[in-house]
């Protein structure tokens, strides 16, 4: 089974390259399966992105897209590129501080196929720095490509404001029947609060 791992980056290098890092430490039959799918959604600075993106080519499958306009909180659009380009049947996306641990990946590779038309899959959350669960991210699930397109995506409407498009897509989901699979708390992702930040 394949994978479709996806984040929207925006002018922050230092959450970008520890996105990356994190990954590229995992074992190659695990890559394997793995693909990862970046959008940037429109930093100033797209050459220095693609240059860092670049350096890990040769150890995972990337592909990165630009958003050429610079357009407040546009995760909608971000996601939608995502599926309409992704070549795998399901996708994990989630936010550029999160990531997910080797363990999780397994696991959701192991269960893909209970990710189907009627179900997406939900994660339990710890915070990196503490420890801790925490509240979990409505940002982030494993969803079948087909179901996402059945939805016809995320509303672009919601682009340029901040919040709510993520939840007006799950509350569409749950309105339609799908109902969401909670993942064993053991397997969870991380939160890392205090990244820091390096503008491009």
């Amino acid at each position: 089974m394949s994978l479709t791992v996806t984040f929207p980056h925006y002018q922050d290098l230092i959450a970008l390259k520890w996105q990356l890092d994190h990954y590229v430490g995992f074992p190659t039959e695990i890559l394997k399966c793995l693909h990862f799918f970046i959008v940037d959604d429109g930093s100033k600075d797209f050459v220095s992105v693609y240059q860092l993106v670049s350096h890990y080519i040769p150890f995972l499958s990337i592909r990165l897209f630009q958003i050429m306009q610079d357009i407040p909180f546009n995760m909608p659009l971000a996601n939608n590129i995502v599926i309409r380009f992704a070549t795998t049947q399901h996708i994990l996306r989630t936010d550029i501080d999160h990531v997910i641990p080797l363990k999780t990946i397994k696991y959701v590779l192991k269960e893909l196929n209970t990710m189907n038309m009627k179900t997406y899959g939900v994660f339990s959350r710890k915070s990196l720095e503490e420890g801790t669960y925490i509240q979990p991210h409505m940002n982030t699930h494993v969803i079948n490509k087909e179901l996402y397109k059945l939805m016809r995506g995320y509303d672009e409407a919601y682009s340029g404001h901040y919040g709510h498009d993520d939840s007006d897509f799950l509350w569409r989901l749950q309105a339609s029947g799908v109902t969401s699979l909670s993942l064993p708390p053991a397997y969870y992702i991380w939160q890392r609060r205090k990244i820091g930040r390096a503008h491009v």
